[in-house]
């Protein structure tokens, strides 16, 4: 893991923060359910480009990060592919 690029959100706080419904949403969420959401399998999975930027899952990453969680222990896994740049292993 530690080789690893540290994860970076796509989006900026002002985009995160005008989706303010899902921030909401998110923010009322246990910690243990968001970085559950996160896993492979979800509907809607961590998805990380090869650099570490965050594809999928940034509102979920920005909550994480306003509680301190550490964003290193989230397994994920990154490769490059015939039709994206990204993969997700949770």
């Amino acid at each position: 893991m530690s080789n690893r690029p540290k994860l970076r959100r796509l989006h900026p706080d002002s985009t995160i923060l005008a989706n303010s419904s899902s921030v909401t949403f998110w923010e009322s969420q246990p910690t243990y359910v968001i970085v559950q959401s996160l896993r492979r399998g979800q509907p809607e999975p961590l998805i990380v480009k090869h650099d570490g930027t965050v594809v999928q899952g940034n509102t979920r990453i920005y909550v994480l990060e306003q509680r301190n969680y550490d964003l290193t222990t989230l397994p994920w896994d990154s490769h490059e592919s015939n039709d994206a740049s990204y993969f997700y292993d949770m």
